[in-house]
């Protein structure tokens, strides 16, 4: 690993039984070492990277550009350049791992914080470019891994797509930052990749942050795509008002960028806002028109499955016979979570035509997609949906600790759940808040066995 840390180790045998000393070496190296007496993180830190060989030096201090876990393609990929080629930074790596990274699971490694500090002011104060160099090669290698999430959701393959933009979230974060070297322009290219992120997967908030910073920081005129998903965040899970000049100025955008793929998804954005409003026959004509303007295989944003569930959705409210209940699903890779907003509005219909069991079922099969993603919006919809069959048959308890289990995740801008003005009016001040924080302190899977099959 680094000579330096390692006769440090060994000279303090009478401190720390030596696998003692390993370990704790092998958690944070500076840390032990600063324990030295008279010793500080920095002297120890300059020696070992001192007595280190040249390209273990170099890999060091390339690796300071890695905010989370790695493994060895990705070191290959980001820091196998110039005088470090792929192959003997990946070589190097096998011998810097055991005395200076951490264990982060299998074939993966994290650098130390205080580590990380030190190579990181080393490779500011480098030969000229190699940081910045760097830093734009981590930055393309984030880029490439947004995209490739987005692609495997467009193939079905959506809890993938979740599993590899988590996993990956710490470097991303750190790209999507608009400061770096490689600009805002590369964090709306990111942040839009990662649409399914912020909109299907729970995480609207950070999403709208990453966005509306690196907007406030790119040069007129702002890209469509990035204005679309920011238009689409706030009027989905903020307040619908917030939309019109983000929808405005995406329009003039996209119409100048020549891009329909954006128009489309911006009339979804009209239609969702009408949705939540209960402006059904104008959310049926917004989607509709989406759905004429998107081509079949958008490379980009939410696939023709999801617009058109939306467009479901609409329908149920406005012209419920026409809707396929009894269809399978369609053809080609399965949208899970476009399926998901599907199964609600063929519950929306089974509901209205006199069948709680058929609704409650559709229900559930939702749930299960929507938990997997961590669909908060999707969760809000179908557990308030849920809230009305249990107030239907007068289980109004169980009806408040539904709603409340959902209260937090609901859009500000969508109208209050149908169910809570008949529970509130079935049941007492002090039963109804009862019951609605038990539902707020319960976790969804305890309030519905059914979904733990």
């Amino acid at each position: 690993g680094i000579p330096g840390a390692l006769e440090l180790a060994a000279g303090r045998a009478h401190q720390y039984a030596p696998a003692q000393a390993l370990r704790r070496l092998g958690s944070d190296p500076l840390t032990f070492l600063a324990g030295g007496a008279g010793r500080s993180t920095r002297v120890d830190a300059e020696r070992s990277h001192r007595l280190a060989p040249p390209d273990e030096r170099l890999l060091w201090e390339r690796l300071s550009v890695f905010a989370g876990p790695f493994d060895r393609a990705a070191v290959a990929e980001v820091c196998g350049f110039g005088e470090l080629t792929p192959d003997t930074a990946a070589e190097a790596l096998q011998r810097l791992a055991p005395g200076l990274l951490a264990d982060a699971g299998p074939g993966r490694y994290r650098m130390p914080l205080s580590v990380r500090a030190y190579a990181g002011r080393l490779l500011a104060h480098g030969p000229a470019g190699d940081g910045a160099a760097t830093v734009r090669r981590h930055h393309e290698r984030c880029r490439v891994v947004a995209e490739r999430a987005a692609q495997l959701w467009r193939a079905g393959a959506q809890r993938e797509a979740r599993a590899l933009a988590v996993r990956e979230l710490p470097e991303l974060r750190a790209a999507m930052n608009p400061l770096s070297a490689s600009g805002p322009g590369t964090a709306l290219e990111i942040a839009v990749s990662l649409w399914f992120l912020w909109s299907a997967c729970g995480m609207a908030a950070e999403g709208r942050r990453h966005l509306e910073r690196a907007l406030a920081l790119h040069p007129a005129p702002r890209p469509a795509r990035a204005l679309w998903l920011a238009a689409w965040l706030v009027a989905s899970f903020g307040e619908a008002d917030g939309a019109d000049p983000l929808l405005v100025e995406a329009w003039t955008a996209a119409v100048h960028e020549g891009e329909d793929t954006c128009l489309a998804y911006l009339a979804h954005v009209r239609g969702t806002v009408a949705l939540w409003e209960h402006r059904y026959e104008e959310a049926a004509a917004e989607f509709g028109e989406g759905l004429e303007l998107l081509p079949a295989d958008p490379d980009f944003g939410p696939g023709r499955e999801a617009l058109q569930a939306a467009h479901t959705m609409a329908v149920a409210h406005t012209d419920p016979v026409s809707v396929p209940v009894e269809d399978g699903p369609p053809d080609g890779p399965a949208d899970l979570w476009a399926r998901s907003w599907a199964c609600y509005a063929h519950a929306l219909v089974q509901r209205r035509e006199g069948r709680p069991a058929l609704a409650r079922t559709e229900l559930l099969r939702a749930l299960r997609t929507q938990l997997a993603l961590d669909d908060q919006l999707g969760q809000a919809f179908s557990v308030e949906l849920l809230a009305e069959l249990e107030a239907d048959q007068a289980h109004y308890a169980e009806a408040a600790r539904l709603l409340g289990a959902v209260s937090r995740a609901r859009p500000r801008a969508s109208s209050a759940p149908r169910a809570l003005h008949t529970v509130r009016t079935r049941l007492t001040p002090e039963a109804f808040r009862t019951a609605y924080r038990t539902g707020a302190r319960t976790p969804l899977r305890d309030l519905l066995p059914e979904l733990s099959d």
